[in-house]
């Protein structure tokens, strides 16, 4: 008997766990992308605060010292 690629290939096994495989692969592909959206959301909202904050202490600063000893 002999045993090449053809034969690999078209037996029912290998078959089974190639799919297998493949499913495997876009489990793991999914899992990143849900993953990396979630991080992505998490550095937005992040950011959006560290904006927000920024623009406080601006506005307080000007109203507070700048217009405080502006007269």
């Amino acid at each position: 008997m002999k045993i090449n690629d053809e034969y690999i290939t078209q037996n029912p096994i290998y078959k089974e766990e190639t799919i297998r495989h493949k499913a495997r692969l876009d489990e793991e592909e999914r899992r990143a992308k849900i993953s990396a959206e979630a991080k992505r959301k998490k550095d937005f909202r992040k950011r959006l605060i560290y904006g927000v904050a920024s623009l406080i202490m601006v506005l307080i600063i000007y109203f507070k010292l700048i217009k405080a000893f502006g007269n």
